[in-house]
């Protein structure tokens, strides 16, 4: 697959077929990827109390993307456990008529009728994972994807549905919008976010 893998997935789906707000970034334009303990929030970036073959569902949602059209048609993103556990994931939830061409651990995801962007974001996925020892605390981060060239070098990207030929680039919601930063705990204290936006993720529901 080459550096467009974005273009190519929605090309060939095309022709197929907590509570506040999170704020974003910086950089204007930029979506920000959360990982949560539930599909809407009010949800918490960390759980306690895990035992051997615990199951815990992650859910991944995108935050000010750039969808002219209200759809995404394509996203590609990749997450690990640092330090790392043994795990394993058990199931891939994906929407309806989605596609991912790429792994448990690096989504490439196509959205054959698009992932509705609704109130400033869209439900991606998530993942069923379950660990299988009690060597804790690890920590989820969010990064590019690895065994692929990235569409964008060194970034997470998505595209909008129809409008598949102009990417964006999306960030991890961690301290610094950083790759080095986690998004998600286990059996951690809250992961820490940037100082403006954490309390604000938690009342976008209220």
């Amino acid at each position: 697959m080459n550096a467009r893998n974005l273009v190519a997935v929605a090309i060939l789906l095309c022709l197929g077929a907590v509570a506040g707000a999170v704020e974003p970034p910086p950089d204007p334009g930029t979506a920000v990827l959360c990982v949560f303990d539930a599909p809407e929030l009010p949800a918490e970036n960390f759980v306690e109390g895990l035992a051997p073959f615990t199951v815990v569902t992650l859910h991944f949602v995108l935050y000010y993307p750039v969808s002219p059209s209200g759809l995404l048609g394509a996203v590609e993103f990749g997450w690990q456990l640092q330090p790392p556990v043994e795990h394993v994931v058990l199931a891939v939830n994906l929407p309806e008529y989605t596609i991912n061409v790429g792994n448990p651990h690096e989504l490439i995801l196509g959205y054959g009728h698009g992932a509705p962007v609704v109130d400033g974001h869209a439900y991606l996925a998530s993942v069923d994972v379950m660990f299988m020892t009690n060597t804790w605390p690890t920590y989820l981060h969010l990064v590019p994807i690895w065994n692929w060239n990235p569409s964008v070098p060194g970034q997470m990207a998505y595209v909008d549905q129809e409008q598949y030929e102009d990417i964006q680039v999306m960030v991890p919601y961690s301290e610094g919008f950083s790759h080095e930063s986690p998004v998600f705990g286990f059996n951690a204290q809250p992961v820490t976010t940037e100082t403006a936006t954490w309390g604000g993720v938690k009342s976008l529901f209220r």
